[in-house]
């Protein structure tokens, strides 16, 4: 289990329920940038899992609101809006929020196995975290 809660707000979006301050920027990548997008957790997770072999050194991306940069030491997160909203994971923190996002995206494991062999097929190659996802 990680440091936040995910919901559906009145309108049906994805909502984050942070533990604590320090899970509150990886919750609003997750509902601002990943939004209802399971393929982006499954390459956002795939990164992680790749960076934590040493199958790369490391990776970054840039959303809608947040730039992610992931590396031996963490993930890193600046808020594209804001020099003051940050937040720092492990690798395993992360991992762990990403995970129980594609739950919360995809409950049915159904859904998950169609999503995985979706992204498997694009990607082609088997997702790093198959087993878990």
């Amino acid at each position: 289990m990680s440091g936040v809660t995910f919901y559906r707000d009145e309108y049906g979006g994805p909502a984050a329920r942070p533990r604590d301050d320090s899970w509150s920027a990886i919750g609003s990548l997750m509902t601002s940038d990943v939004q209802n997008v399971a393929t982006w957790a499954l390459r956002l997770l795939a990164w992680i899992d790749d960076v934590a072999a040493g199958r790369s050194a490391g990776e970054s991306w840039q959303g809608n609101s947040w730039q992610v940069e992931i590396d031996r030491a963490g993930v890193h997160l600046q808020d594209l809006h804001s020099d003051d909203w940050t937040g720092t994971h492990t690798l395993a923190e992360a991992r762990a929020v990403l995970l129980e996002y594609l739950r919360f995206l995809l409950p049915g494991p159904d859904e998950r196995r169609s999503e995985l062999a979706t992204w498997e097929r694009d990607e082609g190659r088997d997702h790093p975290s198959r087993a878990e996802i």
